[in-house]
This record gives C-alpha cells, sequence and structure tokens, in this order.
C-alpha cells in the first residue's frame, strides 16, 4: 500500500527579535505582504467622498463670489450705461425737436426723418455694446483718453470716445448748424 504523504507547507521567517520596544514601528522591516489594495468588490468612498467635497466647495465658492462680484459688475456696467444712455436720448431727442420743427416743410422733414430712423436702428441697444466695442468682461476695447488730472478715465470719457455715438454727435452737430439752432438753450446754468 502506497502511503499517502501531504504536502510540506514551507514555514514563514521567524519574527525578527529586537530590545527595541518601538522596533515594529520604525524598523527598516522588509515591506508587509499583506494586501492594501480593496477587492474589487468592495469600492472605496474616497472618490464619491471627494466629489462631494468638490461639489460642494464649487458651490459654496459660487455663492460667496456670486454677492461680491455680480453687484460689483452691475453697479459698474448700470453706470456706465445710464452715461451712454442719456448720450443716445439726447441724439434722438435733438433728431426728434427738428423733426417736429419741420412740420410745415415735409420734403425736409422727410430727410430728417430717415436719419431719426438711421439713428434708431444704429443706437440700439446690440450695436452699442457689440463685440466690436466691448469684450467679453464688459470693458470697452476702443482707445478712450483720461481727461482727469491723473489720466484716470471716467464713463463721461467713455461715452464721448464711443465710436457710435461719436458718429451720431457730429451729424447732429452738423443738423443743428443747417438749422441754425441753439442748443445751449438746454445747458444747466
Amino acid at each position: 500500500m502506497i502511503a499517502h504523504q501531504s504536502p510540506t507547507i514551507p514555514s514563514s521567517p521567524p519574527p525578527p527579535t529586537s530590545t527595541n520596544d518601538l522596533s515594529d514601528i520604525f524598523s527598516s522591516s522588509p515591506p508587509s505582504t499583506a494586501q492594501t489594495t480593496l477587492p474589487i468588490n468592495e469600492p472605496s468612498d474616497i472618490p464619491r467622498i471627494r466629489s462631494i467635497h468638490s461639489t460642494n466647495g464649487y458651490r459654496d465658492g459660487i455663492s460667496s463670489s456670486k454677492t461680491r462680484f455680480i453687484q460689483e459688475g452691475f453697479d459698474e456696467g448700470y453706470t456706465l450705461s445710464a452715461v451712454l444712455g442719456l448720450r443716445i436720448g439726447y441724439i434722438l431727442g435733438v433728431l426728434e425737436g427738428i423733426c417736429s420743427a419741420l412740420f410745415t416743410k415735409p420734403a425736409k422733414q422727410s430727410r430728417v426723418r430717415k436719419i431719426l430712423g438711421d439713428a434708431k436702428q444704429e443706437l440700439r441697444m446690440e450695436n452699442v455694446f457689440s463685440r466690436d466695442l466691448f469684450g467679453e468682461d464688459g470693458i470697452w476695447i476702443f482707445h478712450v483718453e483720461g481727461r482727469e488730472d491723473d489720466g484716470d478715465v471716467t464713463f463721461k470719457d467713455v461715452a464721448d470716445a464711443h465710436p457710435v455715438i461719436g458718429k451720431w454727435r457730429k451729424i447732429i452737430e452738423r443738423e443743428v448748424e443747417k438749422w441754425g439752432l441753439d442748443l445751449r438753450v438746454f445747458e444747466e446754468r
């Protein structure tokens, strides 16, 4: 009869002996052969937690900066728009006044009415704030000279240098001169 032998199991090396009580923590022992990765069927929570924290951080950042930066942008944009709107209103008002004054001269009124129609079309907000004139950040990209003592640019300077408004300001000046109007009566005293 053949005797059945059990396979021999290699024995692991004996643990190192040391007189230092901290040798198991700080020694230069060989790396552990214990499994350090999770099994495939047990996913780590770290990616999910990282995603949650990232999303919450993004939301917190947006919320905290919204009030500050949106309000600042609105305040600055509103002020510039008001100054540009006053200039546009002045131009259209002068042309409408000339049209009204020429009610007894239909041929001449028709010419000014055409100029007024062109002005209304060209001075629309989408033309005044076009991408050709203002960048993505809302800052003008046309040249503006500073007129303050320190060379700073004001919104009045921006409105005066605006190409579309400048074009129509010159047209108004020609019409005012042509009809012999004195617009100084509308100036503040």
